[in-house]
């Protein structure tokens, strides 16, 4: 996590990034599970390094690397393939800022092009499993998708702490989308899986739940706040 803050070079940034998810309580509950989503976790910030290194920087090793662990994320977990949307997106749009010409947006194509491909076994599997959510996404499961991001999956808290980590949420959302540095990244982290969650709950079935966005997002959270904690004068 350092190191992908790292590569801003603010090494304040650094940090504070690390230190606020070693603190998250969705990081510290996953942490001490054995279970996939920790593993999920661990790919996702990964996955955010390598993307950045590859696209950035333009380093070949890291798109490999990348796609691999895309199709890693993809097959170790029912869902996965929402982090490898959002890191998709969050890449495409770093080229855009950038302001790349047509032969760098080649290798985006490639990665999760080939990416996409391979994983629509995986992906027409997980639209057939039971993933226990019943009935299609309302406001309160997506307000509890959101509160999940700063306090886990829910399960034993009480009612003033979910309303208080869904207020860090949305205040640490609105902040991040009108921040510059943070924009993209709330974009494409935050906005980009919920609105996959809800189109998808509406359209095919409901395959997401709590426990997957407070472990996919929290990370990213963690980043975000910590760019808006180093930048507040």
């Amino acid at each position: 996590m350092a190191d992908n803050a790292r590569l801003t070079g603010d090494r304040q940034l650094a940090v504070v990034a690390a230190a606020l998810l070693a603190v998250l309580p969705p990081a510290v509950t996953m942490a001490n599970e054995v279970r996939m989503y920790a593993m999920l976790s661990a790919f996702v910030i990964w996955a955010y390094y390598l993307s950045r290194r590859g696209f950035t920087d333009d380093d070949r090793w890291s798109r490999w690397l990348l796609a691999g662990l895309s199709l890693l994320m993809v097959y170790s977990h029912a869902i996965g393939f929402v982090a490898v949307l959002s890191n998709g997106v969050y890449s495409l749009g770093q080229l855009v800022q950038r302001r790349s010409t047509g032969r760098r947006y080649v290798p985006w194509l490639a990665v999760y092009g080939a990416v996409g491909l391979l994983a629509v076994p995986m992906l027409a599997s997980s639209m057939l499993r039971d993933a226990n959510l019943p009935g299609v996404a309302d406001v309160d499961t997506v307000l509890t998708w959101l509160a999940s991001a700063m306090v886990g999956d829910g399960v034993g808290y009480s009612r003033a702490q979910m309303i208080v980590g869904l207020g860090l949420c949305l205040v640490t959302t609105l902040c991040g989308l009108a921040h510059p540095k943070t924009r993209l990244l709330t974009f494409s982290f935050v906005f980009v899986p919920l609105l996959l969650a809800v189109a998808a709950s509406v359209a095919v079935k409901p395959i997401y739940k709590a426990n997957f966005f407070s472990t996919a997002l929290s990370p990213f959270v963690a980043l975000i706040m910590a760019q808006l904690i180093v930048d507040f004068d």
